[in-house]
This record gives structure tokens, C-alpha cells and sequence, in this order.
């Protein structure tokens, strides 16, 4: 008997839908390494000591926009035996933290909004006139299920017809004569469009598509950490189809599932706090989300997370990562610096400044220090940075609003805006992506796929998000974004005591 209840299994079978993400090759190549993977996982007498016995019935299926990258990746398999068997788990994978489509396309393109009705009819749909009464979902959604409806094909063999997963559906259930459960599962993006898609199933079950005309299968979800796909219609719609039949999973420590309801997503700045103080560039960062939640629900009214009464998964900060990590902050920081970051901020930062900056942090590379908070960090830092360019950083910057801001002070409140949403970056990959296992106790299995394919990248490392030109001038214009702000908010205190010059302290509140 497997050691994993079926929701553990469910769950790492989602996981596994993952397994393609983090590669740099093309949708063919990527589809034949899930593959497999997924079979070699499956075939495995540990992984089978935990999850029972189960096939790949349907894909896996890659899909790429072009790039050589995997910006969707879905599977259908099918329990063979044990508690389930018989049953059938649709796994969605969830973003590819090296896909701009996916993050750009189907995760933050929530300005504008789908009635449901068209929803998944192509890869961009016009929004309809401003209306709360009907189900609407964000146009990422939309795009996404475009995605898993009509561009992701399968064929069983070579020369075999490719078929949908709706065609597959409708092949394996045309004569079905004996009940089973299908489940659709995925976690992050994965969560909003596993849900989304049992949903365009769960209206096409018995007319319109018909995948199940002898009405013996249970139609169910499992959509872990997904962020709310839709509006207040569009999620009691849901709640009213698919309530009874979801088990809805979410950490309250993940940012994720806090979009892109307003209200919650206006708590993620002080999710850690008082562990990790958030940098005005988390704020600013957020305050952009906010605004694109703002924009769609000027169209469909306020996004609605699915569920809402779901208690959610007792998260915990974790302790180990609220002290900064030297090498990984470093690392990020040198990335940063080098891909013209600080291009993007409106202060102009001398050439000598910025090589001298690169020189001392690569010299921190490989030195075993702890600094048991971020500020000994960016002070270690700006001591060396005195040591070789102390002149340069005591000349003032051109700042008519604060002629007291010395080029020592900017560095300094850029060294902490960059480290500490390093620091808060970190801490959310944790819980986004290992606080789950853990806490749904999957921990072996999680180990277990990594023994079976060692260079399988679960969760990322958030130094290298700044190998991303993209992620690096959206950070870049949050802190100058920050910046303004300051100014702004300190040329409207004038009269206050605080008015005499901007202390670098100030810049980090």
C-alpha cells in the first residue's frame, strides 16, 4: 500500500508537471526529456513506495511562444492500482520562472478582463463593456486556457493522429461503464488555470463538448497556490459548481494566492514582518499589482479569489533566510550591476562608482561571513567602498531637493533597496514553492525526484532572476519609482524637523 493519501499524490503529480521548467532547450526536446522523466519517476519501485502505480495516458505536452524555452507543460495520468485506481489526474504546470511570456502573458496581464463565455477562444479577446453581473476572468487567464485548449496536442504514437485534451477526453470516456474521478490539478499559474480549466470542463461535461456522455465520472480540482482568476460572478460560478469538489490549498505566507484580490494583495508587503522589514521597492513592485487590479476591476469589478471560506496552510517564516546570505546577496547584486540595473534609476551614478561597486563585491565572493542583519551587510560594503573611492562617495549629488544627499548616502540606500527585496524575494520562493511539501508532508518524495534527476530545478535560486533584462528594470524602475517618493513626500514636509537633508535611514523606511 502507498504511503501518500491521494491528495499527496494528486499533489505531487502536479508537481511533477514542473519537471520541464528551468531548461534552456527547445518545446520537442523538452517534451522528450518530460517524458522521460515522468516515466522514469513512475517506473521507480521508491517513487511507486509512495504514490502507487500510475501511466501517462496524455502528453505530456510542451508549449513554447516561440522560444527555446517551455512556457506550458500538461499531462494526463491515469492511477493503475490502489486507492484511486482507476482515476485520472490532469497535472497543469505552473510559470517557468525563465519564461517572459509566462510571467508578462498569463500571469500579470490582469488589466483587462474575458467574459467567460469567450474565455480560451484566442490568445488575446476583447474586453467586453463594463459589467459585475456576469463571470469574467483577467486576459491572462484567458490566454492561458487558450493555451491548454487548443495549441497543446498529443499523438500516442508516431504517424497517430494529435489530439486535444478535450479530443482525449472524449476518445477514453466515449464508452466508459464504470465510475472514476478526474482531477485537475496545478500549482502558481498552474493553480488559477487548473481551477479555470475544471471549470470550462465541469460546463462541457454533458452538452457542448460531452467528454463524459455516460455520466460516470466525478469531476474534481485541486488547484494549489493559485492567485483568483476572475471576479465576484466568475467566482461564485465556481463556488457554486466545483465548491464541494475542489480542496483548495494555499499557504497564507505565499504572495501568490493574495492576487489579485485587492484587499489581500494589499497585505504582501508586511508578510514577513517583523522578520523582513519591506524595502520601498517591495511596495513599489506591489503597488504596481495593485494598480493592475485596480485597472480590471474597473471593467468586471473586483477580483474575487475562489473559495474564499478555504482555511489556509499555517506558513512560518523561516528564520534561516531572514539573515542575509552573503554569497546570494553578492551574487544578485554583481547580476544586477552588470546588466545595467542601475541604469534605469534617474540619478546618474559615476562610471568609477559603479566599477568600484563591482570590484568590491566581487572580492566578497567566497568569503565565509555571516552579518546577522542586511544593514552590517550594505555597512561591510560601504566601509570598502570608503577604502578605495572615499572622495567620490563624499561628493554631493545633483539634487536641488536634497543638496545634503552625498553619492555615499544614494549607494547606500541602493544597496539596501536591492538587498533587502533580494532578502524578501528569497523568502517568498521558500514559500511559495518548498514551504508546500513540507507542510503537506511530500518531503521525501520532493528529495526523492531530485535523487532521480539531479539537475531537475524545483525552486530557483533569486540571485539569477537578474539574469532577466526584464526582472531587472522592473526592480530598477521600482527603486527610482521608490526614490521619487521620497522626494515627493519630503519636499511636502519642508517645515518639518526631518527637512535638513535626506539620512540614508530615512531612504530605508
Amino acid at each position: 500500500m502507498e504511503k501518500y493519501n491521494y491528495t499527496q499524490q494528486v499533489w505531487n503529480l502536479n508537481l511533477m508537471s514542473n519537471l520541464a521548467s528551468m531548461k534552456f532547450k527547445t518545446a520537442q526536446e523538452l517534451q522528450k526529456y518530460l517524458t522521460a522523466k515522468l516515466n522514469a519517476i513512475f517506473t521507480d519501485e521508491r517513487a511507486q513506495k509512495f504514490i502507487g502505480k500510475w501511466e501517462v495516458v496524455w502528453g505530456p505536452v510542451v508549449w513554447s511562444n516561440g522560444r527555446i524555452i517551455s512556457d506550458n507543460a500538461m499531462y494526463v495520468a491515469k492511477k493503475l492500482e490502489g486507492e484511486g485506481k482507476g482515476n485520472y489526474v490532469i497535472a497543469v504546470a505552473g510559470t517557468n520562472g525563465i519564461s517572459l511570456y509566462g510571467w508578462f502573458r498569463e500571469d500579470f496581464d490582469v488589466s483587462t478582463t474575458v467574459t467567460w463565455e469567450k474565455a480560451g477562444t484566442a490568445e488575446t479577446v476583447s474586453p467586453p463593456e463594463y459589467n459585475v453581473t456576469i463571470p469574467q476572468v483577467s486576459q491572462a487567464t484567458s490566454r492561458g486556457l487558450w493555451i491548454l485548449l487548443t495549441q497543446m496536442k498529443w499523438a500516442a504514437a508516431s504517424g497517430a493522429p494529435e489530439q486535444t485534451l478535450v479530443q482525449f477526453l472524449q476518445a477514453e470516456f466515449k464508452n466508459a461503464n464504470a465510475p472514476a474521478q478526474v482531477t485537475v490539478s496545478g500549482h502558481s499559474l498552474g493553480g488559477a488555470l487548473s481551477a479555470s480549466l475544471a471549470l470550462k470542463l465541469a460546463d462541457n461535461q454533458y452538452s457542448g463538448w460531452t467528454w463524459d456522455p455516460n455520466h460516470y465520472l466525478q469531476l474534481s480540482a485541486m488547484p494549489t497556490a493559485g492567485a483568483s482568476p476572475g471576479n465576484d460572478a466568475l467566482a461564485k460560478k465556481y463556488n457554486a459548481q466545483l465548491g464541494m469538489r475542489t480542496i483548495r490549498v494555499w499557504n497564507k505566507l505565499d504572495p501568490v494566492p493574495h492576487g489579485w484580490q485587492y484587499d489581500m494583495l494589499s497585505a504582501v508587503p508586511n508578510l514577513y514582518y517583523p522578520y523582513i522589514i519591506p524595502t520601498l521597492t517591495v511596495k513599489a513592485l506591489v503597488d504596481g499589482m495593485l494598480y493592475r487590479s485596480f485597472r480590471g476591476a474597473k471593467m468586471a469589478g473586483p477580483y474575487t479569489q475562489l473559495l474564499p471560506q478555504t482555511p489556509a496552510l499555517e506558513g512560518q517564516v523561516n528564520l534561516n533566510m531572514v539573515h542575509p546570505d552573503p554569497q546570494k546577496m553578492v551574487k544578485g547584486l554583481i547580476i544586477f550591476i552588470e546588466n545595467e540595473g542601475l541604469k534605469y534609476l534617474k540619478i546618474p551614478v559615476n562610471a568609477d562608482v559603479v566599477n568600484a561597486l563591482l570590484n568590491v563585491l566581487k572580492s566578497m565572493l567566497g568569503q565565509v561571513t555571516v552579518f546577522a542583519r542586511l544593514d552590517h551587510f550594505v555597512q561591510h560594503i560601504m566601509q570598502e567602498m570608503e577604502k578605495t573611492v572615499g572622495k567620490i562617495m563624499s561628493a554631493p549629488v545633483a539634487d536641488a531637493a536634497n543638496p545634503d544627499l552625498t553619492v555615499g548616502d544614494y549607494v547606500d540606500w541602493i544597496m539596501h533597496q536591492v538587498s533587502g527585496t533580494l532578502l524578501f524575494v528569497s523568502q517568498v520562493l521558500y514559500q511559495h514553492v518548498q514551504a508546500y511539501p513540507q507542510m503537506l508532508g511530500t518531503m521525501e518524495f520532493f528529495y526523492l525526484i531530485k535523487s532521480i534527476e539531479p539537475d531537475d530545478l524545483l525552486f530557483a535560486d533569486p540571485a539569477e532572476a537578474f539574469a532577466d533584462k526584464d526582472v531587472v528594470r522592473a526592480v530598477g524602475e521600482a527603486v527610482s519609482g521608490a526614490y521619487t517618493k521620497i522626494i515627493t513626500d519630503s519636499a511636502a514636509e519642508k517645515d518639518s524637523k526631518e527637512k535638513k537633508g535626506l539620512l540614508p535611514f530615512r531612504f530605508r523606511k
